[in-house]
């Protein structure tokens, strides 16, 4: 202990500074020759010594010298101003002895002493004296033995004493407070030693005995035996040894006992937890050229042992020890931790070091329930990990046995085999590792540079699975069956993180290959990904559609629409705060994308945040002969987020469209999307959406089924009710289909903006929504063309729809029949095209060129004459 180092240094320089008195009592009067004497012992340490108060001396046969007062100043930079200071020291001596050259102290008696010990911020000592210089060379044993001033100890006392040792290294302070201190000779011839007092108000008390001083000075046979009290903690301690000087012939026993960490965490100024009892018991031996260690003790409920031998040098050389540790589970290794842990037991841990040719050799195994562990390596002997090359295996009859180390549930996947290994060839470390979870396998090969911090990596990344279904059950995902999986990739490390480069991976029919960076220590991170695509097949991700619901036929007129209080679009604020200290850019470029609806091919997707800034780009993509055209962006920098849409289609196909397969041939369609708007929701910025929509389906076959292609259920509904050639042929000629919303402060107008015209009939539509509110007002008329055989009635048939997008209820005229069951939401979520099912009848007229009117645009002047009644 560190204590019973420096109180052994304060017991030498109180002793010196006596004996150096003594000395010169013998020959001077000490109060006539004061000032010399302070003098010489300044000069002699570098140091003011004063002697402030009175002596006595009486010579008879035991003679008896009083000192009173004296000080010995500190460092120039110690925080106190004396080192030393001793309020009273008696000294007894024999004369007989006095009168032959030694000094033999029948009893010394010290009374209030104050010691400062300190150490500053450099590692400097106060107790290191400048003019001491170089300690002188040693003697022969011989020779000393014969010569030299030789002093007997028999008592040694103090009252009243305080030693403290400032260590600025450290910023502790160590403050012993002495109530009372002997050393004195037994009846057996041996020192016996006693101890009250307090260590940093902790309550000490120690006695022992020993052999004499001059024994241990002499290296002859010496022996000792303590026992100690410390707060709660009891030490006892009995040592022999033959040559103590030369640490031969050594037996050394150690006993520990503790109630709890409280004491040593009193002492060490640390927070420690409630953690006891503990008992240690140890043994060192050491004869002739090794020492022989032997170890044993219990914390609360673990267990431990160490036994071996280690070399005479001390050094670590020859060291062989065998060692193990039992707990019933990790609840004690948590609470001396200060941490949680999974409960998980019975855990035991064996194994052995030992050193050969400058290498320790490790081999160590564990387990912990059903979890093995086993490793094995050399490192050098500096024990710096240079020259390591060491292997580490962990294995477990299931996945699920680590459920409990991982605090979530974890598939079954058995067995569970994992191997390492790390070697050190003096510049980096070089790691392999593979491992297999039931028939999920992974390997990692490659190099990490030496500090182990996370620079210099340049690794090897693989991994193969039977499909993501059990990749996802891993991280409690649910995926699709899809595989099998095999994914290889490059890790290294780059200025300020990681990049991942080379990557290659198969799923089932699709791939992806790129590379990605993070730069996590820049401000903000840095994220740049770039990826690519032969094919990629999105039909198994995709949700099975659901069967569509026959509709009901209800009788309604348009003032029973019952308004609801639900929306479709949320209030909930858009999470803006996400896009604050991103710096991302994403590339993705695909010749191939399936999906259930539709395929797209030679896609570039571009996505790039910075500076609350989303921009979301699709400079091109092909689908069903035709060419897309899109961009997003969200502005967050203002005080309500902006954000702005377009699309551009040109010449899509609907025929090659897997939704109208068989519904619908030709139909070149242009598809023209222009939107923006701002607000904290997506209820805010539709609230304040401005922009238009224009739709333009050209010349093509239609069948009666193909009504779904306006995309609307209503719709559907609505046609297949008044549709003139329901009864007769199954398709019909398609001249066109328009629509056209001009959306103003949240209002989506369109006048004649939707319309159909096949070789029978026209389709007129007008309408208007709400986007503030919600609600719906759209109607919609069909008109007969020449040459068709249909009633008079059945020509001037007008449908509309009312209520909200959350609640959408056909109507008709006051004579006509509702179509209930429609759902208007649902035509919204179509993508746009339904749109044209959602607008308010401003005035129908018959129209040769409804499609042109349509695309045409509505006249303002027109919005805003009233609604005509409807006939």
């Amino acid at each position: 202990m560190k204590i019973i180092k420096y109180f052994t240094y304060l017991l030498g320089i109180v002793l010196v500074s006596v004996v150096g008195l003594l000395l010169l009592v013998n020959l001077v009067d000490i109060d006539r020759y004061k000032g010399r004497i302070e003098h010489q012992i300044s000069q002699a340490l570098g140091r003011e010594f004063v002697i402030e108060g009175d002596s006595e001396l009486k010579l008879l046969l035991h003679p008896r010298v009083v000192l009173r007062d004296f000080r010995l100043a500190n460092a120039p930079w110690g925080s106190g101003a004396n080192m030393l200071s001793v309020g009273k020291v008696e000294v007894q001596l024999a004369l007989i002895p006095l009168l032959g050259g030694e000094i033999e102290i029948e009893n010394l008696l010290l009374i209030e002493p104050d010691i400062l010990l300190e150490i500053d911020k450099d590692g400097q000592k106060n107790w290191e004296f400048e003019s001491l210089g170089p300690a002188p060379e040693p003697q022969d044993k011989k020779a000393e033995s014969r010569g030299g001033l030789i002093v007997t100890l028999h008592k040694l006392s103090m009252d009243r004493a305080r030693f403290v040792l400032r260590d600025r290294v450290s910023e502790k302070t160590t403050d012993l407070v002495v109530d009372r201190f002997t050393i004195h000779r037994s009846e057996n011839e041996q020192l016996k030693w006693q101890l009250a007092a307090n260590l940093n108000k902790i309550p000490l008390n120690i006695e022992g005995t020993t052999s004499f001083l001059s024994e241990l000075l002499r290296n002859q046979p010496y022996t000792s035996q303590f026992s100690a009290e410390l707060g709660g903690i009891e030490v006892t301690l009995s040592e022999t040894a033959q040559q103590p000087l030369d640490v031969n012939g050594l037996d050394l026993k150690i006993g520990f006992k503790a109630k709890n960490l409280q004491t040593v965490s009193k002492l060490a100024n640390i927070e420690l937890p409630e953690f006891g009892p503990i008992e240690l018991e140890a043994r060192v031996s050491h004869e002739t050229e090794d020492y022989q260690i032997d170890l044993q003790g219990a914390a609360e409920e673990i267990e431990f042992a160490l036994n071996g031998k280690l070399a005479s040098s001390l050094d670590g050389k020859g060291l062989a020890v065998e060692f193990w540790a039992k707990s019933p589970d990790t609840q004690p290794i948590a609470k001396l931790a200060g941490t949680e842990l999974p409960q998980i037991g019975p855990i035991e841990v064996k194994g052995t070091v030992s050193e050969a040719g400058g290498l320790y050799q490790l081999d160590l195994s564990s387990s912990a329930d059903e979890i093995r562990i086993e490793l094995d390596g050399q490192v050098a002997q500096s024990l710096d990990p240079k020259s390591m090359n060491a292997e580490i295996r962990v294995q477990a009859p299931d996945l699920q046995d680590f459920a409990v180390l991982v605090g979530s549930e974890l598939p079954s996947l058995a067995p569970v085999m994992v191997k390492g290994k790390l070697a050190d060839d003096g510049a980096v470390y070089q790691v392999s590792l593979s491992g297999e979870a039931g028939k999920i396998k992974f390997d990692a090969d490659g190099r990490i540079a030496e500090s182990l911090d996370g620079s210099g990596i340049d690794m090897n990344l693989a991994m193969q699975a039977p499909d993501l279904k059990m990749l996802g059950e891993l991280a409690a995902a649910d995926l699709p069956a899809v595989g099998p999986i095999d994914i290889k990739a490059r890790l290294n490390d780059i200025k300020g993180g990681h990049k991942i480069s080379n990557l290659r991976a198969q799923i089932g029919s699709s791939d992806l290959s790129g590379d990605a960076e993070l730069a996590h220590q820049e401000k903000p991170p840095r994220i740049l990904v770039q990826l690519n695509s032969k094919r990629l097949d999105l039909t198994p991700f995709e949700t099975p559609e659901q069967p569509k619901e026959e509709p009901v036929e209800v009788q309604a007129s348009e003032e029973q629409v019952q308004v609801s209080d639900k929306k479709v679009f949320s209030q909930e604020p858009i999470p803006v705060d996400r896009l604050k200290g991103l710096d991302v850019d994403i590339s993705y470029k695909a010749k191939r994308i399936q999906s259930t609806s539709r395929e797209l091919t030679n896609l570039e997707l571009l996505l790039k945040a910075k500076e609350d800034r989303l921009d979301i780009t699709l400079p091109q993509a092909r689908m069903a002969k035709g060419a897309i055209k899109a961009d997003a962006a969200l502005d967050a920098t203002g005080a309500s987020p902006r954000v702005r849409f377009n699309l551009d289609a040109k010449q899509i196909e609907l025929g090659q469209l897997k939704r109208f397969k068989g519904s619908i041939s030709g139909g070149q369609t242009d598809l023209s999307v222009n939107l923006s708007g701002a607000g904290k929701s997506v209820r805010e910025i539709m609230a304040g959406l401005n922009g238009k929509i224009i739709v333009d389906v050209g010349e093509g076959e239609l069948s009666n089924e193909s009504i779904e292609l306006i995309g609307a259920d209503l719709i559907i509904q609505l046609l297949q009710a008044i549709n003139p050639f329901a009864q007769g042929s199954d398709t019909a000629p398609l001249e066109c289909i328009a629509v056209r919303f001009d959306i103003e402060d949240g209002i989506a107008n369109t006048h004649k903006g939707i319309a159909l015209a096949t070789d029978s009939m026209f389709i007129v539509g007008d309408g208007m929504i709400d986007l503030k509110t919600e609600r719906v007002d759209i109607h919609i008329r069909t008109t007969g063309r020449k040459g068709v055989d249909i009633g008079v009635g059945d020509l001037a048939k007008v449908i509309g729809v009312g209520g909200t997008l959350a609640s959408p209820s056909p109507v008709l005229d006051a004579k006509g029949a509702a179509v209930a069951g429609a759902t208007v939401s649902a035509a919204v979520a179509t993508g746009g095209l339904s749109l044209l099912a959602q607008k308010t009848l401003a005035k129908v007229i018959k129209d040769t060129s409804p499609c042109q009117t349509a695309l045409s645009g509505t006249k303002a002047e027109d919005l805003k004459q009233p609604t005509p009644a409807i006939p």
